[in-house]
């Protein structure tokens, strides 16, 4: 967590958020938040800076990506929100900051996956359906429909119910 002034400079921050980003508490205070943010990330993020001294927002909450000290690139989940003194003046920010690095990785890995699954799916040009057991949802492509002489929209409603209507009896469940 961090308290940030109007300019977006650092002026306490727990130790915490000195572990995360590799500075110390000294030298957060000789930073702004726009340094440290990466540069795609900057604008978006200042919009939410600007709706919240305009008090047309209270708080607001972004993904974005932060630099460390040695140069990494971190993704982080950051809320934040004003402070104002008892006359209604600002105070400061409070930036409250979660490291989704490990998250954003994971799902990366995922995507890149599904890409090649896809990628394998249309270069075969297979037909494939899913059917979810526990939730009864399913799923056929275009090629299944077609391979079986059906567009998908001929098929619909599409159930698993379509399926046991069409399947061979030979594999058809018992």
């Amino acid at each position: 967590m961090g308290l940030v002034s109007l300019e977006g400079r650092f002026l306490k921050v727990n130790k915490s958020l000195c572990n995360l980003l590799g500075y110390t508490s000294e030298e957060f205070t000789k930073l702004t938040f726009q340094e440290i943010t990466h540069p795609d990330d900057l604008e978006r993020d200042l919009e939410f800076v600007y709706k919240l001294i305009n008090d047309e927002i209270e708080n607001y909450q972004i993904e974005k990506r932060y630099f460390t000290k040695n140069g990494n690139v971190i993704w982080i989940n950051l809320s934040g929100s004003k402070v104002k003194n008892p006359d209604g003046s600002f105070k400061h920010f409070i930036a409250q900051i979660e490291d989704i690095t490990p998250r954003k990785n994971a799902f990366k890995k995922i995507e890149e996956q599904n890409f090649r699954i896809q990628n394998i799916i249309e270069g075969t040009n297979a037909g494939t359906w899913e059917w979810n057991v526990q939730t009864g949802a399913t799923i056929f492509n275009k090629r299944w429909a077609e391979m079986i002489g059906y567009t998908l929209e001929e098929l619909e409603p599409i159930s698993i119910k379509t399926w046991l209507e069409i399947v061979h009896p030979d594999d058809a469940p018992i």
